[in-house]
């Protein structure tokens, strides 16, 4: 994930802000593909289907405390439904204002019989070797991982890929890139939905209600 997703990322930003992207630290692939991949864990044991408000809610509040932690103030924008969660950080004199969308809920999951690469419970991620039902994978831990594993483990269980991977990759690439100059230039926006695997129902009012706070020279 993060060997991939982060250099995305950050060459977004650093194009958009016209600076070099940040170089890696000594140690750094193998030290964030850890972080990355327990933090990915722990959210994705949480059970947010969409129509599970209260895990739903739980995501909801998980998201916001690791937006907090990096600087971010957050808010709740719709009271219907499950929460729209806005994530902003400001700059005093930005060039830029990005609005990223994500969503944080997931697809339900179906039969346990779909699910046996996690022993039948889609909320109780596992994170093997390599894929599951090839010869030789095996589970791991997060602290295992190496230059070598990294390229081959994957985490299995419901809503990794969408959308929760990416919200982490987001969250571990953000850790270091609000160190650098840029980071002073982009007035950064996140806006978190909790129905988007449901149709997003209340979206569209709430956007209405809030159109001048989510105002943004670009989308992603």
């Amino acid at each position: 994930m993060t060997s991939l997703l982060w250099p995305l990322f950050q060459l977004t930003l650093a194009v958009l802000a016209a600076q070099a992207p940040p170089a890696a630290p000594p140690g750094g692939r193998v030290r964030e593909a850890r972080e990355a991949t327990e933090m990915l864990m722990h959210f994705a044991a949480l059970p947010s289907a969409s129509g599970d408000a209260e895990g739903a809610g739980q995501a909801a509040t998980w998201v916001q405390e690791r937006f907090r932690e990096l600087g971010f103030d957050t808010r709740t924008l719709q009271a219907e439904g499950n929460p729209l969660v806005l994530a902003e950080r400001k700059v005093a004199s930005p060039s830029l204002t990005v609005l990223f969308y994500m969503h944080y809920d997931t697809q339900p999951t179906g039969p346990a019989e779909d699910w046996p690469a996690t022993g039948g419970e889609p909320f109780h991620p596992h994170l093997l070797s390599g894929k599951w039902g090839d010869r030789g994978t095996e589970s791991m831990q997060p602290t295992s991982l190496d230059e070598r594993s990294i390229g081959t483990a994957r985490v299995y269980g419901r809503g990794i890929a969408d959308d929760k991977a990416p919200i982490v990759m987001h969250l571990i690439a953000l850790k270091r890139w609000l160190a650098t100059p840029v980071a002073g230039r982009i007035h950064l926006k996140y806006l978190l939905d909790g129905e988007e695997e449901a149709g997003s129902p209340h979206i569209e009012a709430s956007l209405g209600r809030n159109r001048q706070l989510l105002e943004s020279d670009l989308l992603v």
